[in-house]
């Protein structure tokens, strides 16, 4: 797997790519441990491995790419079966500070039945990381993803808990999340950029299509909206 974001550039103009690819450790072999590199193009070395305290199996985790308030770099989350617990995890790309020992990871408290993750990177370059779990929408906000951090309910709704599949967004007006549910049936909900936390600036989940088995947005900064796509039943592409 590859993840490739952009930040804008600390203390300077520009951006900045926070890019990790997951490989397996030894193709054929029934554990299907990874290995997982950050990547640095333009310098020497490019690949380099991102040390970690536990192995990480092929098909037991999802990960997305994200900013932390103050912190001098980015890093990736990780959520699934960790050392044979369901754990989530911030790690940096390394250790800012000693950059020969493995960066110190962050474990994120998480509500009870969470089922998937996602991250929304905001216009300052910092990152929300949103949950799905049992009793609804969940958010982790950028100064909120220290060790043992809890994370706020922001959406109480039947249509998005078990969520198998979140993404998020957010421009210069509004955060946007989507998902599909157990039953295929592909959701959004919205609140205006910056109220992220507070539950009465969400709207209500609206349901878009049923029988969806994968989608997959765009922003448009032309136009100023999302364009998303949807793969239903199989063989159609809305």
């Amino acid at each position: 797997d590859v993840f490739v974001m952009n930040l804008p550039a600390i203390g300077g103009t520009g951006s900045v790519e926070n890019i990790f690819v997951d490989i397996l450790r030894t193709p054929g072999d029934p554990l299907k441990l990874l290995d997982r590199y950050y990547i640095t193009p333009g310098k020497s070395p490019q690949w380099n491995l991102h040390k970690l305290a536990a192995d990480l199996a092929a098909g037991s985790i999802s990960s997305c790419l994200g900013q932390r308030t103050g912190d001098p770099l980015p890093g990736i989350y990780t959520f699934g079966t960790i050392n044979n617990e369901q754990e989530l995890i911030f790690t940096p790309q390394y250790n800012y500070f000693r950059p020969n020992i493995a960066p110190n990871p962050a474990r994120l408290t998480l509500p009870p039945g969470t089922t998937t993750i996602a991250a929304a990177l905001t216009p300052s370059g910092v990152s929300n990381l949103f949950l799905a779990a049992a009793e609804g929408l969940f958010v982790f906000t950028p100064d909120n993803q220290h060790d043992n951090a809890t994370p706020v309910r922001v959406v109480a709704n039947n249509l998005i808990a078990g969520a198998s599949t979140l993404a998020a967004a957010t421009d210069a007006t509004r955060t946007t999340v989507w998902g599909v549910n157990p039953q295929g049936n592909l959701f959004y909900v919205t609140c205006p950029a910056g109220s992220e936390t507070n539950s009465t600036a969400w709207s209500h989940p609206v349901p878009l299509l049923p029988s969806v088995e994968r989608f997959a947005f765009f922003l448009n900064l032309g136009a100023g909206n999302n364009v998303l796509f949807a793969h239903v039943n199989g063989q159609n592409l809305i």
